[in-house]
């Protein structure tokens, strides 16, 4: 995986799991996001996540 020890994916459906499950298994941390309606049950069951709220969008990413 190229040296790196940390990936974010952002997905919001389950297709990555699979992806995130192999990175896993070699010892790197991978984490998704996404924003909140839509987002994978399974995704957020079997990884660590961070929900992109409206708010956060707003104030942050669309100055």
């Amino acid at each position: 995986m190229l040296g790196s020890y940390l990936y974010y994916i952002i997905p919001g459906n389950a297709d990555f799991v699979p992806v995130m499950d192999l990175i896993k298994k070699n010892g790197k941390r991978v984490f998704s996001a996404s924003l909140t309606k839509g987002y994978s049950f399974e995704l957020r069951e079997k990884h660590k996540f961070m929900v992109l709220g409206r708010n956060l969008l707003l104030e942050e990413c669309l100055k």
